[in-house]
């Protein structure tokens, strides 16, 4: 294992020597070591050979040296609503673990419908619709999901790789279920169009990109299923031989009173105007008046899972800043090639997919790629449609957690690790040619978007 983990260590530091001699005729030296550092921080997460946080920390440290980026760029995330929005949604969590809610939740709502691997792994996804509705955040929602899901599997005994499974299926969820609405993800769907310069209601965002988006979340699951169906085969759910009669208690009332007004302020933001982050601050200090939280849960706040956060967050800006991004697009195009409408789609997944791989953020991805294809092949194809097949594939298509925010969250709670991903991201590269070609492409046609 020692000699397995030092290998993992130096073993990118070799990849380096090959990368550098390609690189150095058209990047700077600064550039040079941001993108070798970039590489060698990328491995470390993905083979877990350095600490996140030592290896978030270096990353960090060079984009401070090198980066030619401003301060408040680079810490974006701490000095954004998002970084109190976690905070908040990990200890709002641990509110609702105290009060007991999960436990009632998990014991009458999951022991009726769930009885079944299958059903528990589909309740993800349909929660993950649901919740859409009731909390229009993705963070809080995984990360509520995730408190009450590991109430129900302790109470089955079901821990390890099994119970990793479980959690990361709610976190598979959380990519591909907030493309059905608008408002699933405020960050990332309002991007899209604005990277387009486009700019759709709610309505005709449904209207392309529900339908297709259920058929995709159900492709998902299946393969979901399949990649672990023998892990899933061995594990069975013992259900309670007693019913379970829930106990009056005045905690668990004031949990619900709060969680429920917090989450009627975030449906109602657009009227009140209060922001999310501001409304569950709100939620974890009435917590702590109410007893439900104690000063010593902010150890459920890991320094890890921040710092690797920070340095998720702080990548596209740096390279933006730094002008790496620039040359990616040069690059692009220089080399793309123009054809027939149906080579020019097959490009743009292809093109957003490598680019993606390599700069892991979503946001980053879609802001280099989306412009330059709009730009090239906008007059051929609808530019809207450039944007939403980059925007589809961006949120499923992943390999590592820092290829998605969802799952570097998921990750960094250390609720499954990441040769999980890895084996279901494989599958998911051809995946997403059928989701676009078979299932968003017809529909689009139907509707007379494409």
């Amino acid at each position: 294992m020692k000699k397995q983990l030092t290998r993992n260590t130096i073993l990118p530091f070799l990849a380096l020597v090959f990368i550098i001699p390609l690189l150095y005729k058209v990047m700077s030296v600064s550039q040079l070591v941001i993108v070798s550092g970039l590489t060698v921080v990328i491995f470390w997460w993905a083979t877990g050979a350095v600490s996140r946080i030592i290896s978030s920390f270096i990353l960090l440290l060079i984009f401070f040296l090198f980066g030619n980026t401003p301060v408040q760029d680079i810490l974006y995330f701490p000095l954004s609503e998002s970084f109190i929005l976690v905070i908040c949604s990990l200890l709002l969590a641990e509110g609702i673990t105290n009060s007991r809610i999960a436990l009632q939740i998990a014991k009458t709502f999951l022991n009726k419908w769930v009885t079944s691997p299958a059903k528990l792994i589909a309740m993800s996804f349909v929660l993950g619709i649901v919740l859409i509705f009731v909390i229009p955040h993705p963070f809080p929602r995984v990360i509520i999901l995730s408190a009450i899901f590991k109430v129900f599997l302790s109470e089955r005994q079901i821990t390890g790789l099994n119970s990793e499974i479980f959690l990361f299926s709610i976190f598979v969820a959380g990519t591909c279920t907030p493309m059905l609405f608008l408002n699933g993800d405020f960050v990332l769907n309002y991007a899209t169009l604005s990277f387009a310069q486009l700019d759709l209601t709610w309505q005709q965002w449904a209207l392309y990109m529900a339908v297709p988006g259920l058929v995709s979340c159900a492709l998902i699951y299946c393969l979901f299923l399949q990649v672990y169906r023998s892990e899933l085969r061995e594990i069975s759910f013992n259900q309670p031989s007693v019913k379970y009669v829930p106990e009056a208690s005045k905690d668990r009332r004031k949990a619900y009173a709060i969680i429920i007004t917090v989450m009627i302020l975030w449906i109602t933001e657009p009227w009140h105007g209060l922001s999310a982050a501001l409304v569950a601050l709100g939620g974890v200090g009435a917590m702590l008046i109410a007893g439900l939280l104690k000063f010593a849960d902010y150890k459920k706040i890991k320094l890890e899972l921040l710092l690797n956060l920070t340095a998720v967050f702080a990548i596209g800006k740096v390279l933006k800043a730094s002008g790496i991004t620039a040359l990616i697009q040069q690059y692009l195009i220089a080399y793309l090639p123009t054809g027939s409408t149906v080579v020019i789609l097959l490009l743009t997944v292809i093109i957003v997919m490598i680019v993606h791989m390599m700069l892991g953020s979503c946001l980053t991805s879609m802001s280099v790629t989306i412009p330059i294809l709009i730009a090239m092949f906008g007059e051929t194809v609808n530019p809207l449609i450039i944007a939403l097949i980059a925007y589809v594939t961006v949120s499923v298509h992943y390999l590592l957690p820092f290829h998605h925010l969802t799952l570097v969250l998921g990750s960094g709670e250390n609720f499954f690790r990441n040769k999980l991903i890895a084996r279901l991201g494989a599958p998911m590269t051809i995946l997403i040619f059928i989701l676009i070609f078979l299932i968003y492409l017809p529909w689009w046609k139907l509707v007379r978007l494409y």
